[in-house]
This record gives C-alpha cells, structure tokens and sequence, in this order.
C-alpha cells in the first residue's frame, strides 16, 4: 500500500494520517497531522481508539492511539501500528508529545519508538524527516457542514464535514463528531490513485483504562541496531519487489506487452 524506506520509517508511523497522506494520489493535501477536533489536554489519560487504514486493494493496517500522561500544557500519545506493510515488523509503537492549544509537536528531535518487542530507542529529527506536526485544528474555511457518517464504530448522525483540496486538485475528506475521543475524528478518506480509487481513515472502537505500551527507559539512537531492527521489514519489500519484476518482465506483461 505504501512503501516505508528504512530511515524515513518514522515519517509513514508518526501518526496514521501521514501514512494516509502517502497513500493518496500525487497532489493530495499533505495530511501529516490528524484534525485535533476535541480539547486533547482534557482527555482522561487511559483514553484510546482504534483505526482502520483501508484500500481498494484489500490491504489493512490498524492504529491504536492512546492518551498516556498529561503535563500541564502538553499531552503525551502513543501510537501503536499493526498490519499492513508495517507487519513485518509485529507491532510499531510511537509516543510524542503535543501542545494542547495548538496540536504542534513540541519534542520533535526526542521520539520514542519501539519495534517489536525491540528496547525502546529516541529517534532524531533528521530521521523522522519534516513531519514535526502531530495534530492541528480544523480550519472553518474547510468546513462543508454537518452530515451523518457510518463507520466501524457505529453511526455519527451529526458529524461535522471538513473538505481539503491540493494545488492538482485532489481532495481529502474527514468527519469529525465531539462524541468521538481522543480527537473527534470518525473518518478521513482520499483517492489512493488516478482511477479515483479510495484509501479510507475510520474509527473502529474507542475506550477508557488503556495502559502504555512503551515502558522501559528510552535508548540512545543507535543507527547500526535501527537498521537490524528493521530487517524483516526491508527483507518484506526486497521478496515483494522481486516477485513483481518477474511478472513485468514476462510476455504479455508491462515490459513485454509492446504496448504503450
């Protein structure tokens, strides 16, 4: 679904939205923040909810996102990702830290990832790359109005509609409801190719009294032990690239068919 080279790897776990981003056609609108649509610094900590990143080619990747600590104007958020592309890898774990007035990454060069069942490490900023935004407000210029959306969760009968549009034209969508924690989001949508294909953002379950998943102390970046760490995954995309090649290659295929 979307390609993860081994040291931009931060840039598609960040948050689910940036994956999303990655994911839509060429000059959608660069969502690498999710619509911060509640008051995060008054969330409970232990609240969480689930997500679901799907396409029309049938590949999945779960977001599990939880408040864990709340420090004065700051809020703390893991982000756990399982599935997808990123199942190589077991279970990705991401904690940041955000502004509770405005969404802004406030520690963007002190990341802690953990792979697997893999020690917790601080990631850089040159390895994270420009995502240095977790979250922002909706902008009411946006604002399409209020509509009923139906997604895994349930039905949100008065969800408020928010429509993005990039210099190309493409479109992002997203429905945000103040029934809905950690940040009102139930759904975001994109076209995911020039056919029009959709990749869909939707909310799953949310709930109270979750726990964190990153415990230990955080290690010091180490690159040589990031690379081992990430093996199964870059082994996953070297089988998936050499299976494609043969099939390109083969007659009637894109490199023999003749055609243009």
């Amino acid at each position: 679904m979307f390609a993860i080279a081994p040291l931009s790897l931060l840039s598609a776990v960040s948050l689910g939205a940036t994956a999303f981003a990655q994911a839509a056609a060429p000059g959608a609108p660069a969502l690498a923040s999710i619509p911060l649509g509640l008051p995060i610094g008054k969330v409970p900590v232990g609240r969480w909810a689930t997500y679901r990143m799907s396409d029309a080619g049938g590949n999945s990747t779960s977001f599990k996102m939880v408040v864990v600590g709340h420090h004065g104007k700051v809020t703390e958020i893991e982000t756990i990702v399982e599935g997808g592309s990123m199942a190589p890898l077991g279970r990705t774990a991401l904690r940041s830290s955000i502004s509770n007035d405005t969404g802004a990454d406030l520690q963007s060069d002190r990341h802690v990832v953990q792979l697997g069942e893999n020690p917790p490490m601080l990631i850089p900023m040159q390895i994270v790359g420009a995502q240095v935004q977790s979250f922002r407000k909706p902008d009411p210029r946006q604002r399409v109005g209020v509509e009923s959306v139906t997604v895994a969760a349930g039905a949100y009968p008065r969800a408020e509609h928010y429509q993005e549009k990039g210099a190309t034209g493409a479109v992002v969508d997203c429905w945000i409801s103040k029934d809905v924690p950690l940040f009102g989001l139930v759904k975001m949508q994109a076209a995911a190719d020039a056919r029009g294909r959709l990749i869909v953002f939707e909310l799953t379950a949310h709930g109270e009294n979750a726990r964190p998943t990153i415990t230990a102390p955080a290690q010091p970046f180490d690159r040589q032990a990031l690379a081992k760490q990430l093996q199964p995954l870059i082994a996953a995309q070297q089988a998936a690239s050499q299976a494609i090649a043969p099939r390109a290659a083969a007659p009637g295929g894109a490199a023999g068919s003749g055609q243009h």
